[in-house]
């Protein structure tokens, strides 16, 4: 009996050091009870507990401390929740997107349509893309003596590569347009033989060829990269090479930014011949800019501070020039988003091209004279705000001052409609290019209204006064210009509609022969107006289903016989018609 005492001490001791608790040592003692025979209690024997037991002051209590140490053990639910019927929510389905469509039709004026575009997915992001477009179209206006027609068609090629920390792009274009001189003076003016006429050759075809490529990083002081190189050419052998390189930087510091922009410009032209002389006519540019700035930005408020700083090289002239614009901007939250005025002047050195005139006004002859234009300054002051959350609108005065503005003016005919021409544009049925120093002040607003989810409104209106030097008029330059467009879309149909309205123009038609009299003439003698037109425009379509979409194209829907520059009226009213189909590849 004494061992197994002993031993149940031992493992009580043990079991208290693992536990890591000090007990005071145990002083009471050990006795053997010898049990003689069993113990039979009694009723009598029972008493009653004392309900206030007596303490102890002096007894101390210590409390033990102890360190628990729990182990996670997974365990099996048996618990199965009763059966019910989840309550269904009407969610709307998801609009399939397809990243490849083409589209085809056809309309009066012998008008072919095609446009397409094809996504091809490549390795891991990446993807290959081709874009194409065509249309044409042919004797659309009404009482012209020669054909007018014209077509154009775009090629692109492009490779998207995208990474983590940057994305690139890289993309080839081809362009054709042809198009006609078909804007001879009135038969009034000018009684044109038969002769003359079949001989006279009208068409011009431009063509474009040329990469450029693009890349953007994230989170990297440098923003951008984008550089280019493309050539220009016509049926006469006028040519023309531009190549050019852009990137932009960010520095923030503290709660401001430096921005920087720098770009560099090289353009090179020939035209075979000046309109009056055999004398071949060159261009050669090569710009350098930068564009440093500092922004600083607030709770309502916004300043940017900078200086836009260009080198132009005239390599044919051999003249080189330092030009230094500001570039200023600012504004302020006068009531939240709802009145924010802001003022700021700008400036540039503008770089004008053959392809650009081309685009303004197709009817150029090829023997223009190429300048740069100086915008000295481009002061502005306006208010803009949203009004509502479907309204915000936009009101800016201008004032602008540029040294060799570029104008059409028609060039003079050389044949009195019975002398043969050498070239198809030499009937006084081109343009060609003056330049003037000209002070403008302008007036532009924009109203852009959401009347609901699926209906949009959109108007620009501008009114400019120009301040000529040395020409009475500024030529060709609308006095003003207003633009409304509305935008309808449902899960079905979509409309969307554009009207135009543009301010009368002025030229000067100079007669034949004048140049070999000796007589002094003014050439405000022969101003000629374009009058003031408004241009009606309008498509909309149906979607069959998320694949298949056919639409329908209406120009010029008030049919009206107007004319934005002298001679050349635009065709009736055209209309084209066609589907659209789009799919995965």
């Amino acid at each position: 009996m004494r061992k197994l005492i002993i031993i149940f001490s031992l493992l009580f001791v043990t079991s208290s050091v693992v536990a890591q608790v000090t007990k005071s040592k145990d002083t009471l003692k050990t006795e053997t009870i010898n049990v003689v025979k069993s113990f039979k209690p009694t009723v009598s024997d029972a008493y009653k507990l004392n309900e206030n037991p007596s303490i102890q002051e002096d007894a101390i209590l210590v409390k033990e401390k102890i360190q628990y140490e729990i182990q996670s053990v997974p365990v099996a639910s048996t618990f199965t929740p009763a059966k019910g019927k989840a309550q269904v929510l009407e969610r709307p389905k998801k609009e399939l997107l397809y990243d490849s469509f083409l589209s085809v039709g056809y309309g009066n004026f012998s008008s072919p349509l095609v446009e397409s575009f094809l996504k091809f997915k490549a390795e891991k992001d990446d993807f290959f893309s081709i874009y194409g477009f065509y249309n044409s179209s042919k004797n659309g206006v009404s009482n012209t003596i020669i054909e007018d027609e014209f077509s154009k068609m775009n090629f692109q090629a492009t490779y998207h590569h995208q990474e983590q920390y940057y994305n690139w792009q890289a993309k080839a274009i081809f362009e054709n347009k042809k198009t006609n001189w078909y804007g001879l003076p009135e038969p009034e003016a000018i009684a044109y033989s038969t002769s003359f006429i079949e001989n006279l050759n009208p068409k011009q075809q431009y063509q474009t060829i040329g990469i450029d490529g693009k890349i953007d990083f994230k989170e990297f002081f440098l923003e951008d990269v984008k550089t280019g190189i493309s050539y220009f050419k016509d049926d006469y052998s006028s040519n023309e090479i531009q190549l050019f390189a852009k990137t932009g930087l960010s520095f923030p510091i503290s709660t401001e930014k430096i921005h920087v922009e720098a770009d560099v410009d090289l353009l090179k032209g020939k035209f075979e011949k000046a309109y009056n002389t055999t004398t071949d006519l060159e261009h050669s540019f090569l710009k350098f800019g930068l564009k440093p700035s500092l922004e600083v930005l607030r709770e309502n408020f916004q300043l940017n501070l900078g200086v836009n700083l260009t080198y132009s090289f005239d390599l044919e002239h051999r003249e080189s020039k330092l030009y230094s614009y500001p570039n200023v901007y600012a504004s302020y939250k006068l009531m939240d988003d709802l009145l924010i005025p802001f003022l700021g002047v700008t400036g540039e050195l503008k770089t004008n091209s053959y392809k650009n005139m081309v685009e303004k006004n197709p009817f150029v002859s090829p023997t223009l004279v190429i300048k740069e234009t100086d915008q000295a300054y481009n002061a502005f002051f306006g208010i803009k705000g949203n009004l509502s959350n479907s309204l915000n609108y936009q009101l800016k005065t201008s004032y602008i001052k540029e040294k060799n503005k570029p104008m059409f003016l028609l060039n003079q005919n050389k044949s009195n409609g019975i002398l043969p021409v050498n070239y198809g544009y030499e009937a006084g049925n081109s343009f060609g290019l003056v330049y003037d120093k000209v002070t403008t002040f302008e007036i532009e607003g924009d109203l852009n209204l959401a009347l609901s989810d699926e209906f949009y409104l959109k108007g620009n209106l501008i009114f400019s006064n120009y301040d000529t030097e040395n020409f009475a008029e500024a030529f060709n330059l609308p006095t003003y210009k207003t633009t409304l467009s509305a935008d309808y879309q449902t899960n079905k149909w979509f409309a969307n509609s554009s009207i135009y309205l543009v301010g009368e123009t002025i030229d000067i038609e100079i007669p034949y022969g004048l140049y070999m009299s000796f007589l002094p003439f003014d050439p405000s003698d022969f101003i000629i107006k374009n009058k003031a037109y408004v241009d009606v425009n309008i498509d909309f379509g149906y979607h069959f289903s998320n694949r298949l979409t056919a639409f329908a194209k209406v120009n010029n829907l008030l049919n009206g016989n107007h004319q934005p520059y002298a001679h050349y009226k635009v065709q009736g009213l055209q209309a084209i018609a066609g589907i659209t189909y789009k799919f995965d590849l």
